[in-house]
């Protein structure tokens, strides 16, 4: 499994949770720092705007690309 595939099925993990947490009702978790998959740096504007991120925009489109998505 390379790096894309775990940042596919990352993805596709947080999708399900935000889904799950909009349902129930409850709040987004706190954005990561850094990429859960690369260890980048994720810019705070991109923490502000996708609460909840855990990826930096770069993995996130490969994520995307490999689910079949575009957010």
């Amino acid at each position: 499994m390379d790096d894309g595939d775990r940042a596919a099925v990352y993805q596709q993990r947080m999708n399900d949770q935000a889904i799950h947490q909009h349902a129930s009702g409850s709040m987004p978790v706190d954005s990561a720092d850094e990429c859960m998959v690369c260890g980048e740096l994720i810019p705070s504007k991109r923490q502000l705007a996708v609460p909840g991120c855990q990826l930096c925009v770069h993995c996130a489109e490969d994520a995307e690309r490999r689910n079949g998505r575009r957010q």
